[in-house]
């Protein structure tokens, strides 16, 4: 008689890693390029001893992209009984959970959640100097950055609520049936940068789904718009419109995003 085959057991992953060190999320055909799916999966086997394991994650990250809430679904033929935080080069799974079998962190998540920062510092002073603001030169460099602020609240506001096409502010071959997605939150503000008197621009979104390179232009073109004061608050509604990829900004380096998590 055939032997039965045994259902797998299904368990979410909640984890964050340092994307410096690795060519992104997704397995390289290079063998040299260390992906953070072929670092995971490689761990887990070594640790259950099977042949081979399959992850899938809410948001797959561009090489030198960070994550603190990645979420990813493992699905094993033995029960996982080592279910400690587990550090394994720049990665660090914080929690394991069983769940059913249909969990799926892509296709079940409602939501993804970014945040892009930006250093204070390097934004050019040229651009600073043309900015609002007066007395001694730190209360000049506190203006701008607050008056810049405002501005790309202001161009991200009208983009809430809306499932709008993101062609434009797209990159590379579409491999998705649509282009549509909806930004439920988005906000720019001033934080203080950890250990440091510096500060930096964090800008937050969040919506049901993101196209490749979509956050990184999105928060390019809104700085490059913010700092030309003729720029309407309604400049990114009609760069979506036009879906030209040649009007909106090249992607913002891939140093500054980090993937916060998934509602799943």
């Amino acid at each position: 008689m055939p032997t039965e085959k045994r259902k797998k057991i299904s368990y979410r992953l909640d984890f964050a890693y340092d994307g410096t060190q690795f060519a992104g999320w997704q397995r390289q055909a290079d063998a040299k390029l260390r992906s953070v799916q072929e670092c995971l999966e490689e761990y887990f086997c070594r640790l259950t001893g099977e042949e081979a394991v399959d992850i899938r994650v809410a948001g797959r990250t561009d090489a030198g992209v960070h994550a603190v809430g990645q979420v990813g679904r493992i699905r094993l033929c033995q029960p996982l009984m080592h279910r400690q935080i587990t550090r394994v080069n720049n990665l660090c799974v914080w929690a394991i959970t069983e769940v059913p079998s249909n969990f799926h962190p892509s296709f079940g998540s409602k939501s993804r959640s970014y945040v892009y920062m930006i250093d204070a510092s390097a934004l050019d002073s040229l651009f600073l100097q043309e900015l609002p603001g007066k007395g001694n030169p730190d209360s000049v460099k506190q203006d701008a950055l607050s008056h810049l602020v405002e501005r790309v609240n202001e161009l991200l506001e009208p983009l809430v609520g809306q499932d709008l096409d993101y062609f434009a502010f797209s990159y590379g071959r579409v491999k998705t049936e649509t282009t549509l997605c909806c930004l439920s939150h988005t906000c720019a503000r001033i934080v203080q940068k950890c250990n440091d008197k510096d500060r930096a621009i964090a800008i937050e979104l969040t919506g049901n789904r993101f196209l490749r390179r979509m956050v990184r232009i999105l928060v390019a073109t809104a700085i490059q718009y913010a700092l030309f004061p003729e720029s309407s608050d309604e400049t990114l509604l009609s760069l979506i419109e036009l879906r030209d990829r040649s009007k909106t900004a090249p992607p913002a380096p891939a140093a500054g995003l980090v993937f916060i998590g998934a509602d799943c």
